[in-house]
């Protein structure tokens, strides 16, 4: 089959999540199909071996008519089976009218994450209100919070159940969203929904434990909504004092990177290593303890890559598909959402338990082989397959 792969990014993996999925889940698919791939921006020197790119013309606004034309032209051009869009564009489904292409349509998020963005909105005016801004926001926010919320999750039903009435299929990352999506999105029967988990790709060389600094790592994008990285530093707050030869070493790069660096220097934090964005490889193995402080995930591939590398990953208990990934106290740790103090008094108990800690990353290791390409690829064969053999779904203009 051909099939067109549709993302803001190219699979650039130093962007995010969303790209090392790409990454990882291509060279597995370009054995049994033509793979092609439809971006807004471009970042990689060079497209990857055997694909075939398009990048649309323009990137404000993302649904223009000549970005619509220009990916209409592009799968005719190409034959294309199935247009595989990992985020959410109008000009997905309007391309591919008066076709016979298919669409899929993967969704990477929490299927509540618009919701319990507004819990994130809050904190980021009361930092703006402390950092000197005005704090009329804050307590705006504040007072109408019930009313937003509600808002908040209204609007991203109408969202998803847009989306889901569009494509031929609605792929989400876990079994344990499913039942959320159907009730956010009010959908009575889910009829062409499924979940397919993230690809990991499996690391060559052995983990070697000796190679392990005391050191605590972070991967992930510089936001403050979701992402959290301001928990984090509050945590260590904490620790630093208590483990004075351990370090936080923190890497990725956003809109928020500076705002961070900021507010560790406030907080008068010591040992705190801000790398940009950087491949967390070489980090994983050299890091006996991963630290995920979002407020949701869709996946959490950190998680599972941090295990192929023998490095306990800590997360909140706050989104359903952690539990995918993390058993608790064999293969990782998962803390009570969004409680602060047991945060510390785990990462305490791994710094001082060592070879407990080190099973952890074994088991780790072993568990992470669940998400390896090739099987996770053969799931999207089926898929596939079983969408073109299912009367294309009817889009009206």
């Amino acid at each position: 089959m051909k099939i067109c792969f549709y993302s803001v990014h190219d699979p650039e993996p130093t962007v995010g999540g969303i790209e090392r999925f790409c990454l990882n889940l291509i060279p597995e698919l370009q054995k049994k199909h033509d793979i092609f791939f439809c971006c807004l921006h471009q970042h990689r020197r060079e497209p990857l071996t055997g694909v075939v790119m398009c990048k649309l013309p323009d990137t404000t606004p993302i649904n223009s008519s000549k970005n619509k034309e220009v990916l209409h032209n592009f799968l005719l051009e190409n034959n294309i089976d199935i247009l595989l869009a990992h985020s959410y564009n109008p000009i997905c489904e309007n391309s591919i009218l008066g076709t016979n292409v298919r669409l899929i349509y993967e969704h990477h998020s929490e299927p509540r994450a618009l919701g319990l963005d507004a819990f994130d909105l809050l904190a980021e005016q009361r930092y703006n209100a402390l950092q000197g801004g005005s704090i009329f926001p804050y307590l705006y926010s504040l007072l109408k919070f019930p009313i937003s919320y509600l808002a908040r999750n209204y609007r991203k039903g109408k969202h998803l159940k847009k989306m889901y009435d569009v494509c031929d299929q609605f792929v989400l990352l876990s079994p344990h969203f499913l039942s959320i999506f159907k009730r956010y999105a009010k959908i009575k029967k889910l009829d062409h929904a499924s979940y397919i988990s993230n690809p990991v790709k499996p690391i060559i060389n052995t983990v070697d434990y000796t190679l392990k600094k005391k050191q605590i790592l972070v991967v992930s994008r510089m936001e403050l909504r979701a992402k959290r990285i301001d928990r984090i530093l509050h945590i260590w707050k904490k620790l630093q004092s208590e483990f004075d030869d351990w370090e936080l070493v923190i890497v990725g790069d956003g809109p928020r990177y500076h705002f961070f660096l900021d507010l560790a220097q406030k907080l008068n934090l010591k040992r705190v290593l801000f790398t940009g964005a950087q491949d967390p490889s070489d980090f994983y193995k050299e890091s006996p303890i991963l630290c995920l402080t979002s407020t949701h995930e869709g996946f959490g591939l950190v998680l599972v890559e941090a295990q192929q590398h023998g490095c306990v990953p800590v997360a909140f208990s706050s989104y359903a598909s952690v539990r995918d990934i993390i058993t608790h106290g064999k293969n990782g740790m998962l803390v009570r959402p969004f409680s602060i103090k047991q945060y510390v008094n785990t990462l305490r108990w791994l710094i001082t338990h060592p070879n407990e800690r080190e099973e952890m990353g074994r088991n780790g290791e072993l568990s992470a082989q669940r998400f390896n390409p090739t099987s996770i690829a053969k799931q999207w064969d089926a898929l596939f397959q079983r969408v073109m053999d299912t009367p294309k779904h009817k889009v009206s203009s």
